[in-house]
Parts: structure tokens; C-alpha cells; sequence
């Protein structure tokens, strides 16, 4: 009989971030039980957790279907908007005093990090790398006089004034080291002077490297979370790029329709939106084939 061995890459559930995002959405209904609570964007990647907050009478506002002001702008005057752990352009809170809206701020204190950082340095420039069009990275453009974007999905830069000098490039906190170097490597070698000032989530970090060495002792790299999160779709590119034939998968469900019975290692792991009681009740699936 062949013996499957499940390796699980640690940490795994959500990140300390999302789970105080979380923790905050749910203070608000309870402190709020009269009012309509918005989540707005969404406050994590991840459908399973959207579908947990709609199923207890949260109201999603989609970022994919119109613009955060003009979404902002249809709440009520009066009910309760949650801010994404993503971070925001602080207009949207202009936008809110103004309705009388209840505000509960969930971003990520890596997130805040990053913007504190590049509007201490105010009189420096300051070169953002990230993901064109994601939360996280639209919200620090909106908030920071910015004078260079690096997209690393296109690896294309963008500069945003003629003269740039010596900048301080900060990252998306969800970027792989890989993808920040690159973009670093680039970035100083056209902008002598140049300095890392990047914050990065310290879960995103500890996964990326532990998958990474776990995928090198060989296995199928089983990825569970979302394809809408950042933070997951790096986790999948690791696995590609150590070799190993890698899924993404959103839950048990989807796992369940994949042939793993003639496999002889799996790694496990999960991204920073995917819960605790998902990624146990994958382990208890496979370690039951």
C-alpha cells in the first residue's frame, strides 16, 4: 500500500493582520446592531471569508464594480462602513465624516507602516513597487506624492516625473522577495542612490520561505486560497518555480476533484486569507487518502 506523506507548511490560517480585520468587522456589528455594516472593497481576498461576513448581514461593496468614492458615496447617511485591510485613500474618510458614517479602519499595520514611512521622508522621492490596480497599491498612490511606479506584474516602470533622485522605493507588503529585488535591481541601476525602505507582511514573508524549502525536498505543491489574493498567487508561483507541478485551490471542494492518490509527497500550504478550518479540514483529507 503506498503511504502519502502531507507535509504542512507553517505558519498557516489567516495572518495576524486579516484576523484582526476580521475581529474589528465583527466588533462593529455587535456594537452596531441597529445599522447596516459595509464592508467596503471587501476586507480580505478571499471568497469563503466574503461569503462568512454576507451570511451574517454584511453588505460587500465590490472595488470591481465601481470606483471606492463612488461606492462609498451609496452607503446611507447614518450606517457603518468597515475600510479594507488593504489601506485606502484617506479622501474616503473625507467622504465619510461628511455622511455621518460609523468608520472602522482594518488595514494592516504593515500597510500603515509602509505609508508612514514615505510621508516621513516627504522632501525625498519615493518609488512604489507593487501590483498595478490592487487595493494596496492604488491606496498608497492615492495617499503619497509618489515619483516612480514599478509594476511587477508587466515588470514595466512608470516614471511620474523627469528628474528623479535617489528615491526610497517602498513595496507591496504581499510582494515575494524575489519580485521586490528584481524590481529593486532595476530601479537602482537607472536611479543611482536609491534605497530599500520596504515593509513587508512578516507572515507573507515566513510562508514564502518555508514553502520554498519545503517544494525543494520534492512533492505536489497544493496552494489554498484565492486567485483574486496577491499573497496566494505568489505562493503558486514558488511552487512553479521550484519545479513541482503546483495547484491553487480555493477549499476542500476543489481539492477533492484533483488526482492525488499515486502521489507519494504533498506540501500543504495556505495564504494569508485562508482560514484555519480550511486548511485543517484539506490536511485531514488527504492524510485520509
Amino acid at each position: 500500500m503506498m503511504i502519502m506523506e502531507v507535509f504542512e507548511v507553517k505558519p498557516h490560517g489567516y495572518c495576524q493582520g486579516v484576523m484582526d480585520a476580521i475581529k474589528l468587522a465583527l466588533k462593529a456589528k455587535e456594537e452596531n446592531p441597529d445599522r447596516t455594516c459595509f464592508l467596503l472593497g471587501g476586507i480580505v481576498h478571499n471568497e469563503d471569508t466574503i461569503r462568512f461576513f454576507e451570511e451574517r448581514g454584511f453588505i460587500i461593496l465590490n472595488e470591481k464594480k465601481a470606483s471606492l468614492d463612488v461606492l462609498i458615496s451609496s452607503i446611507p447617511d447614518g450606517e457603518v462602513v468597515i475600510f479594507s485591510a488593504h489601506g485606502h485613500a484617506k479622501s474616503l474618510e473625507d467622504i465619510a465624516k461628511k455622511k455621518q458614517l460609523i468608520i472602522y479602519d482594518a488595514t494592516c499595520p504593515f500597510v500603515t507602516a509602509n505609508m508612514r514611512l514615505a510621508s516621513s521622508k516627504y522632501q525625498r522621492d519615493i518609488v512604489y513597487v507593487g501590483v498595478k490596480g490592487h487595493l494596496e497599491a492604488e491606496g498608497f498612490l492615492a495617499n503619497v506624492k509618489t515619483a516612480g511606479f514599478y509594476d511587477t506584474d508587466k515588470a514595466r516602470f512608470e516614471a511620474y516625473k523627469e528628474n528623479i533622485i535617489a528615491p526610497l522605493v517602498i513595496g507591496q507588503t504581499t510582494l515575494s522577495k524575489k519580485e521586490f529585488d528584481d524590481a529593486y535591481a532595476f530601479i537602482s541601476m537607472n536611479y543611482p542612490g536609491s534605497e530599500a525602505g520596504l515593509s513587508r507582511c512578516r507572515s507573507t514573508t515566513d510562508r514564502q520561505e518555508a514553502l520554498r524549502n519545503a517544494a525543494r525536498e520534492g512533492g505536489t505543491v497544493i496552494v489554498l486560497g484565492s486567485k483574486t489574493s496577491n499573497n496566494t498567487r505568489k505562493l503558486y508561483e514558488i511552487g512553479v518555480e521550484e519545479g513541482r507541478t503546483t495547484y491553487l485551490v480555493l477549499g476542500l471542494d476543489e481539492l477533492k476533484t484533483i488526482p492525488l492518490e499515486k502521489e507519494r509527497r504533498i506540501v500543504l500550504c495556505s495564504g494569508a486569507s485562508t482560514s484555519k478550518n480550511t486548511f485543517d479540514e484539506c490536511l485531514d483529507y488527504l492524510k485520509s487518502i
